[in-house]
């Protein structure tokens, strides 16, 4: 199990990315990315969900996105390790011990620079750090109009050993984490009017 919850924590990285892409400041509140952070082993799949922190720098002229009109400077995405909140108690704990919390207590994503596809569309590209590795990475952002506004969303899948984490085996190798999670989020842009 504590390569799964390693696996969600690389997920949560990937979809943090996304999610700072879009964070919007510009309404006076802080609204939070929420993930979903997804994996298998050969005993049964697990999902954790995981809230993070977003700092964005609003830009002065640059190419606009949804809650952006003159587009983002910076953005910067912060995931506690300790924020990840897996259904079983046993699960959360694997996952901060894969993940060496104490040595690496957070999973960091720098927005470095971002291309609008169209009205609905957007990649984003940056540096993701988790378990103090940093890989490139580019995402993937749909924008969605929901109740709850607009939202980016989208869906990645990272590979725990490229982050230097291995795949957890418990009960002398009955169980077994898959070294790929999958990590969805949704993150507010605009509230609705």
């Amino acid at each position: 199990m504590s390569g799964f919850e390693t696996s969600s924590i690389k997920s949560l990285i990937i979809v943090a990315g996304i999610g700072v892409l879009i964070h919007p400041t510009s309404f006076g509140q802080e609204l939070v990315p929420e993930f979903t952070i997804s994996g298998t082993s050969t005993v049964r799949g697990w999902t954790c969900p995981v809230r993070g922190k977003m700092d964005v720098t609003v830009s002065e002229a640059s190419i606009p996105v949804p809650g952006f009109p003159n587009g983002l400077e910076s953005v910067r995405l912060t995931v506690p390790v300790q924020a990840i909140d897996c259904p079983e108690a046993q699960m959360t704990e694997h996952l901060r011990e894969t993940m060496e919390e104490s040595s690496y207590p957070e999973i960091v994503y720098q927005l470095q620079s971002y291309r609008v596809i169209d009205e609905d569309h957007a990649v984003a590209s940056g540096t993701l750090e988790i378990h103090g590795i940093q890989k490139a990475a580019d995402f993937e952002v749909d924008f969605v109009q929901s109740n709850a506004g607009i939202l980016g969303r989208g869906e990645a899948s990272i590979n725990m050993t490229d982050f230097g984490i291995e795949p957890p085996s418990l009960w002398r190798g009955l169980l077994n984490v898959g070294e790929i999670v999958t990590v969805q989020f949704a993150v507010p842009l605009q509230s609705p009017n």
